[in-house]
């Protein structure tokens, strides 16, 4: 193995979606490159931020037929682009 090929594992690697031989062979990989062991440190880093930085939990009832839709009503109210802070000004549909 070279670093190139572990590498391009890497996020399979981390994500546990390689067989065990080739868990084995970048275990041992990354052990001894430290070039290696700094991108994996890196994937790890990325998927923590993306991990904090969720979708915001939305109601079940919340409906908006379409991103056009709030624009429209954005618009009709001459408010131009909207932001999500007009979301009590949009007239959503909670059922």
């Amino acid at each position: 193995m070279n670093c190139s090929e572990v590498q391009e594992l890497l996020s399979a690697y981390y994500g546990g979606e390689l067989d065990d031989a080739q868990t084995y062979a970048i275990s041992a990989y990354v052990e001894m490159c430290e070039v290696c062991k700094a991108e994996l440190d890196s994937l790890r880093c990325s998927r923590r931020i993306l991990n904090l930085s969720a979708v915001p939990y939305l109601p079940s009832r919340f409906k908006i037929k379409s991103r056009n839709e709030w624009m429209s009503r954005m618009s009709s109210k001459g408010q131009g682009q909207a932001s999500i802070v007009d979301l009590d000004d949009a007239n959503l549909q909670l059922n």
